[in-house]
């Protein structure tokens, strides 16, 4: 599925001019941000598998055999690829999300909720999982009802991942990277520092209220301290 978040761009035309029935246009008619736009891929999916592509980026050949055939063997859920990091007006990437992390991942990473939470804080050196581009299974999205935040319009893809941990995903992270993502210096995130901080602690809030976080006391705590962080960020 392709949509089309009312753009402006002639993104429609380009997609009806595909000849290939695989290939389905969904138009919004107000732009109303990447979680209610990919809340309508997601329903309108057919295949066993999800792989996002936002509109900057682009996939490494092969990606999608590579990671559906290691994440079949591996019965994953969630599987992540590093992610390949691309300055605007480049094309070759100049390093990478796990390169960047300061950490050491040689091989298939099993994350769980509470190292995808105290793996990705806020302005340190970190994994940031929850910027990661995982293959989701489709069947464990439906079977649990999971969807995207629509009241996030950044960040939506960390409290995704991380509301699949809570109901037993399986999230494995691979080392090699297939995916590349283009920063533009006008993009919503750096455009909208005290927005997205803002849209964190709401969201940090309405995790811990839930009942199944406070069972976990490791959890909890570790979403504390990032909404910590958020807030004093925010007053900053």
């Amino acid at each position: 599925c392709v949509v089309d978040d009312g753009s402006t761009d002639g993104t429609a035309d380009v997609v009806r001019a595909i000849a290939d029935p695989r290939v389905r246009l969904i138009r919004l008619a107000v732009n109303a941000g990447a979680a209610v736009a990919r809340n309508q891929a997601l329903r309108n999916a057919r295949g066993r598998w999800i792989a996002l592509l936002d509109s900057d980026d682009w996939y490494g050949e092969n990606r999608l055999g590579v990671l559906v055939d290691r994440a079949e063997r591996a019965a994953a859920d969630l599987y992540a690829d590093d992610i390949l990091l691309v300055r605007h007006g480049e094309s070759e990437p100049w390093s990478s999300l796990l390169r960047e992390s300061g950490q050491v991942v040689t091989g298939p990473l099993l994350v769980d909720a509470e190292s995808f939470v105290t793996s990705d804080v806020y302005g340190e050196r970190s994994l940031r999982l929850g910027l990661s581009k995982p293959l989701m299974r489709r069947a464990f999205l439906t079977g649990h009802g999971l969807e995207y935040d629509p009241g996030l319009r950044m960040g939506q893809d960390f409290w995704l991942y991380l509301a699949c941990l809570m109901r037993g995903a399986r999230f494995i992270v691979d080392p090699e990277g297939h995916y590349y993502y283009r920063s533009r210096p006008d993009s919503l995130v750096k455009q909208s520092q005290v927005s997205r901080l803002e849209l964190y602690c709401r969201a940090s809030h309405a995790f811990l209220a839930r009942s199944d976080v406070s069972a976990r006391p490791r959890l909890a705590e570790a979403i504390r301290r990032n909404l910590g962080r958020f807030e004093r960020n925010l007053a900053y």
